[in-house]
């Protein structure tokens, strides 16, 4: 009994944050098409929060390992490579300019 009570808390857990992202990536999605100036904070937090998921899933996928570094792959490269960009880049900062 406690066994399968733990099993649906950790997959209503799972569930209600993948909802929560979807939103996340939503809300996101339209603040960057309106060119809010809290986008590329809230970018950056998407990212990291993406490399977490992706580790995540590394760590407890029963998947071959060649297989999870590929998915883990490619969220460290866009974190790597955009994380600085949003930072740094006058272009974005003259972008995102709408509060």
């Amino acid at each position: 009994m406690s066994q399968s009570v733990l099993n649906i808390t950790l997959w209503f857990v799972s569930f209600v944050f993948a909802i929560a992202m979807w939103y996340y990536t939503l809300w996101l999605t339209i603040a960057f098409f309106k060119r809010r100036q809290s986008v590329p904070k809230h970018y950056i937090i998407w990212l990291l929060i993406s490399v977490l998921l992706a580790i995540k899933a590394f760590a407890f996928s029963p998947v071959s390992d060649a297989l999870a570094v590929r998915q883990l792959l490619f969220p460290l490269l866009a974190a790597a490579l955009l994380v600085p960009y949003f930072k740094r880049s006058a272009r974005v900062k003259k972008t995102f300019v709408n509060p």
